[in-house]
């Protein structure tokens, strides 16, 4: 995981302050993973995802095939799973086994499992990069941090403390250390073998989340989290009403003389960039800020606003901040790895999980897929793809390949194929296409490759819309066009 060092000017610092919103970045449109599911976590990877599930009391892992389009289950035979994190084929994992927990491991190539700690103690937040997995031990208040390649396990004590959380990279661990004296943002480094403190003081320090030089957290009341509800697992976090030593409720007048309630638990996001030493505050309001994530030059957090949180996205490059979603419902979870953003909305018992690519190259164009029309293979300067479980192929060399007239309209950005009788239009981005003037609904809409600049069609609609007989060898991965 790579972390452009940023240079962050004044203006950005009041931008924030100011509470500036920016229309939204360049970036694919937002696509749903998952609609109706019970997601409570995801870990992103260079091919996709994984997901960590509920069903009633059990957890249970999904695997998303960002290419491909899927999202398969994991079997396992645990399903009491606490904490999780990906590295390459490994995912790790903590399972609650009644009065003590127990790290694993589970290699999705393989589904080989393999435990990797003994000791009958409570382990919590569990990670792992660069091929380190590491732990927090509470029963022996200390970080445990196993080179998997070599078995050697670095231990850094920790004062007696509760919340203990943790992030990873290959060259870093941040944590935080609660006591009743302060609460505390602590970097280990692997190349000195010190700790040094980011940021100290009374505020509650959580949420943290480290990817290459930059660290996030939140700072404030600290979250409050309940095992009651879906809703609680996920979000568990509000601004509740002040109170003073004898119980009353703490209020003020503000400047138009109306009584204000006094509010605790207002977290602010902050950020730090390893390489420079300078810390930030990113965010500057009165509700709570909270589930932080960075990656490259962007932060994402989740913001309540008019009582449910949303999805804000700051791009430090051009110091804007994006608020992505705007509904009644619950957005919450932001991840951020591999230029794609994932986050959950919650609907009553159930949610949806979706992705917004923020870098066109990040796009799930899956590899290339041969096409062969009478024997002989298409050739072209943009390879076919899989998408939707449906091959894309481009709009012009296809239709001439097939023996068709194409013309493409730039408004409203439409194509319209024709051989003999048959007539076939298709809408960038819509699902609805026609052929011979009848609406026919497509699994993938036609599309633009940013890279190419490429009209993209699906190969099946198209070809059968024009008399062809269409072929796929599952084993070759290759289609087969004749007519």
């Amino acid at each position: 995981m790579k972390q452009k060092a940023c240079i962050v000017l004044m203006a950005f610092v009041m931008t924030l302050f100011l509470g500036v919103l920016a229309p939204a970045p360049p970036a694919q449109a937002i696509e749903t993973i998952e609609a109706n599911g019970s997601v409570l976590e995801m870990v992103l990877t260079e091919t996709g995802g994984v997901t960590l599930n509920l069903s009633g009391t059990s957890k249970y892992f999904k695997v998303w095939d960002k290419y491909a389009n899927t999202l398969v289950r994991v079997s396992l035979p645990y399903d009491n799973i606490l904490s999780f994190d990906v590295d390459g084929n490994a995912l790790y994992f903590i399972v609650n086994i009644g009065g003590y927990t127990q790290v694993y491991q589970h290699d999705l190539a393989t589904g080989m499992n393999q435990q990797i700690t003994t000791s009958f103690t409570n382990k919590q937040e569990v990670q792992a990069a660069g091929g380190r997995v590491a732990w927090f031990d509470y029963g022996k208040s200390a970080l445990y941090v196993r080179d998997m390649g070599t078995g050697a396990e670095t231990v850094i004590e920790v004062p007696a403390s509760s919340n203990v959380e943790l992030s990873l990279t290959p060259d870093y661990i941040a944590y935080t250390a609660h006591n009743t004296a302060q609460s505390s943002v602590m970097l280990y480094s692997f190349a000195t073998g010190q700790s040094t403190s980011i940021k100290a003081g009374a505020a509650i320090k959580s949420g943290i989340y480290m990817q290459g030089n930059g660290i996030v957290w939140v700072e404030g009341g600290g979250p409050i989290n309940s095992e009651t509800g879906y809703y609680s697992l996920m979000w568990g976090n509000y601004v509740g009403r002040a109170y003073n030593a004898a119980g009353q409720l703490i209020t003020s007048k503000n400047a138009s003389g109306e009584t204000v309630v006094s509010r605790v638990a207002a977290n602010q996001v902050y950020y730090h960039n390893i390489a420079s030493g300078e810390t930030k505050l990113i965010t500057n309001n009165d509700v709570n800020n909270l589930q932080p994530t960075v990656w490259e030059n962007y932060i994402a957090w989740a913001q309540t606003y008019n009582g449910v949180p949303e999805i804000m996205l700051l791009d430090m490059n051009t110091t804007t901040t994006t608020r992505l979603t705007n509904s009644d419902f619950n957005d919450v979870k932001p991840v951020i790895d591999h230029g794609c953003l994932t986050y959950i909305t919650i609907r009553g018992i159930n949610s949806d999980l979706y992705v917004e690519y923020l870098e066109a190259s990040s796009a799930p164009v899956s590899e290339a897929i041969p096409v062969y029309i009478n024997g002989v293979k298409l050739t072209t300067d943009q390879d076919a793809y899989i998408k939707n479980n449906r091959t894309m192929v481009p709009m012009r060399a296809i239709f001439e390949a097939l023996g068709a007239e194409v013309q493409w309209n730039q408004i409203p950005r439409s194509v319209n194929g024709t051989k003999g009788e048959a007539t076939v239009l298709l809408y960038i981005d819509q699902t609805t296409a026609y052929i011979n003037g009848q609406a026919v609904t497509l699994d993938a809409a036609a599309e633009i490759v940013p890279a190419t600049a490429r009209t993209m069609v699906p190969l099946r609609f198209v070809g059968e819309a024009l008399g062809c007989t269409m072929n796929w060898d599952e084993q070759a991965r290759t289609v087969y066009v004749t007519y």
